[in-house]
């Protein structure tokens, strides 16, 4: 597969865990030069976000899209979370990612660092409407941008 089609592809799963986030306005997919030279520096590095603009932009390096899928998905999902909490950790992406979309987050420790976002199995999402609604009220707080 080329390039494009698996640009297109990581572009549809984000625009669909954007869509299940319930979060509001628009996001802007980029691919600058500096994601794919970061990524060779830092082998984990693959994406970034930048949560409070608007629209909020996502930037990838290009090797984002021939991570596995379960890889590819816990990243977007992990990306998706900053602007779910975008005052908190990393823990808190994930922990937003698991509430919110669904979608728990591990880490493959085969990675350097911390490792790789990956899906694992959970028993349970607690999340939800309950959830979505708890975080509308921490944002209305301003403690986490519904």
């Amino acid at each position: 597969m080329s390039s494009e089609p698996k640009r297109q592809r990581l572009e549809q799963e984000l625009a669909s865990l954007w869509a299940r986030s319930g979060l509001t306005g628009g996001f802007q997919v980029r691919w600058p030069a500096h994601m794919d030279l970061r990524h060779e520096a830092s082998p984990r590095s693959y994406a970034q976000v930048a949560p409070g603009g608007h629209p909020v932009r996502f930037d990838f390096a290009r090797a984002a899209c021939a991570l596995p899928r379960r890889n590819r998905t816990a990243l977007l999902a992990h990306e998706v979370g900053h602007c779910l909490a975008p005052h908190g950790s990393e823990d808190d992406a994930d922990e937003a990612a698991w509430r919110v979309l669904g979608v728990p987050i591990g880490y493959d420790r085969r990675w350097p660092g911390k490792g790789l976002q990956t899906t694992v199995q959970r028993r349970r999402n607690p999340g939800g409407d309950a959830e979505r609604r708890r975080l509308e009220r921490l944002a209305q707080a301003g403690d986490v941008q519904a």
